[in-house]
């Protein structure tokens, strides 16, 4: 049964409270490092660092966005999201000595490793039936 079968059969239940809080963290990501980015200018290997850490975080936001959109690939799409979360982490980490407002950044990068451990860990989607009025 493919996936355009189970939407016209019935409801697919989407990881929805994993796909708010990935969206949640690689925002914060985004939002982190767009606003740090002028302390680092002189600073070319962090300015390379923040760059990057801005570029996991929208690919953390569109992942998450696909988490969502494709509950039958949740595997993947969680594998992923904890993977860029993960690099983004131990980026960040080893920049934290250089630039000390680093370390918010990592919050981001953590939130957004919780929401793709809770995309693992959420059950299968199954159709719901989708019951009929009765007249």
């Amino acid at each position: 049964m493919t996936s355009s079968e189970k939407i016209q059969s019935g409801i697919i239940k989407k990881p929805t409270s994993a796909f708010l809080v990935v969206v949640l963290g690689g925002s914060m990501t985004v939002m982190f490092s767009s606003s740090l980015f002028p302390y680092t200018q002189s600073f070319f290997i962090a300015s390379a660092f923040f760059q990057n850490s801005f570029a996991l975080g929208v690919i953390i936001v569109f992942t998450g966005a696909l988490l969502h959109e494709r509950p039958e690939q949740r595997v993947t799409w969680g594998t992923v999201i904890v993977a860029l979360s993960f690099v983004d982490v131990v980026l960040l980490s080893s920049l934290s000595p250089t630039v000390p407002q680093s370390l918010y950044i990592v919050v981001g990068a953590i939130v957004s490793l919780l929401g793709g451990l809770l995309g693992l860990s959420s059950p299968s989607p199954v159709a719901r039936p989708v019951q009929s009025p009765s007249s």
